[in-house]
């Protein structure tokens, strides 16, 4: 039989906080609008792509094919990786096909907060280093050594290369500091900070569409890797009239995760599926990972993959209430001054224990704490007057992105998933009831 919330519970291993708020975030959905954790994911978040239904992995013959064409390379996704391998392929004269299932370009990496690169110009002349052989070894432990060697150096190689070649095409890139995590974010000429949408991307797809070798092919989906005698020769492509084969002496699959696609995330997350919230991004299917799978393509372990970004129970994922308290978990960037760092929020579960040490948050990332989120019955976020204070009047945050405006402290006091005392004791209860009425509801 389950324990309830006591003080004794809620406390251990938690520094005890006054004027009390607890904010429910993963682990249930209830049928009824009451003011119980409601899931902050659930399967009722996962959106079904609005591309065309063809857009899928097919088992290709060739008497389906209507046309041939030929290429040097052929990229597959337009984010940030597809965008750098299509526009430098052809700027060094290869002639490129290169294609994009969706109806526009970019994907997630449209709002991409920034970039991480080794040893790029303005970190070198800023006289700091990266300790390539210390970094390579810390995030591989990270991984448990599952993660595909080759493509961690092939990373350390050329990231800072990478870097340097996108500044030099119109890219605008800043080095943050930190030679540990050399982080690059883009700003314009005034300093106001930008997207890597905008401000690293569009300038390359601007320099693309002057190379005449560069063929770009929107809502225009591959649907399997062309392999014989056990190598890859191409790409069968969907047009609206048929199928396309185009043979290429490489192909390079740019396509993004599997946030959409329930039985992968099962398959990879080791989580329940109805705990992971796709988070309204398209073409987000894993089609090109199981191509290129089927191609003989090797994979890293399980272990390896990230996810980020947990979400209040009843908020969107882009709501002042997540991002002020569970996206770091507590907000922590000085931004030029107007908001002083964040502190760690205390995270206790549905018997009121501490699960999970949040101050290592700066040192590891948000996925270590979705993970141990997702592996609750529910989770609350635990923080107090001063927090809502610090956060309640910065109205028109949005994080460069055009979304989350709102006020924080609005939020909390509107919000069923919040709940408030002025004592441990009275928290526990409300927390605790919550959490049977979430159980009542058979929640998972």
């Amino acid at each position: 039989m389950e324990k309830s919330i006591t003080r004794r519970s809620f406390l251990a291993g938690s520094a005890a906080v006054s004027s009390i708020a607890a904010l429910g975030l993963a682990g249930c959905a209830s049928s009824q609008k009451t003011a119980t954790p409601t899931a902050a994911t659930g399967t009722e978040g996962i959106i079904t792509p609005s591309y065309p239904a063809y857009a899928r992995t097919l088992d290709i013959a060739e008497n389906d094919v209507i046309r041939t064409e030929d290429a040097d390379i052929v990229v597959v996704g337009s984010g940030s990786a597809g965008t750098f391998a299509a526009v430098r392929a052809a700027e060094r004269g290869a002639r490129v096909i290169w294609l994009e299932k969706t109806s526009s370009k970019g994907g997630t990496s449209t709002i991409t907060e920034g970039l991480t690169a080794f040893d790029a110009e303005q970190q070198r002349a800023t006289g700091e280093k990266s300790d390539l052989k210390g970094i390579y070894t810390m995030l591989m432990d990270w991984h448990n050594w599952g993660a595909k060697t080759e493509a961690f150096q092939t990373y350390f190689d050329f990231s800072g290369k990478a870097i340097d070649w996108a500044i030099s095409h119109g890219a605008n890139l800043v080095y943050s500091g930190n030679p540990t995590k050399p982080h690059y974010s883009a700003a314009d000429d005034q300093g106001n900070w930008m997207n890597i949408g905008t401000g690293v991307l569009a300038p390359l797809w601007e320099y693309g569409d002057s190379l005449d070798n560069l063929d770009f092919r929107i809502e225009t989906p591959a649907v399997n890797i062309v392999v014989e005698n056990g190598a890859v020769k191409g790409i069968y492509a969907q047009e609206a009239d048929g199928i396309v084969r185009i043979n290429a002496q490489a192909v390079i699959m740019a396509t993004g995760g599997f946030a959409s696609n329930v039985e992968m995330a099962r398959e990879w997350l080791r989580v329940p599926a109805e705990r992971i919230k796709f988070m309204s991004f398209e073409g987000q299917d894993g089609d090109g990972i199981n191509m290129a799978l089927a191609a003989g393509a090797s994979r890293h372990a399980p272990t390896t993959v990230n996810y980020g970004l947990t979400t209040i129970e009843g908020s969107a994922w882009d709501s002042q209430l997540s991002i002020f308290t569970v996206w770091c978990p507590s907000w922590r960037v000085d931004l030029d001054g107007i908001l002083p760092a964040g502190k760690p929020i205390p995270f206790v579960n549905h018997t009121g224990v501490r699960f999970y040490n949040e101050a290592k948050l700066e040192e590891l990332n948000t996925s270590m704490l979705n993970t141990a989120i997702a592996s609750q019955k529910a989770a609350f976020a635990v923080f107090d007057a001063d927090h809502v204070a610090t956060y309640g009047g910065f109205g028109d945050f949005n994080y460069g992105t055009g979304i989350s405006e709102g006020d924080f402290r609005a939020e909390c006091e509107s919000s069923p998933a919040v709940f408030s005392d002025d004592t441990l004791e009275g928290l526990a209860r409300k927390m605790d009831r919550s959490r049977r009425l979430c159980r009542h509801h058979r929640c998972v």
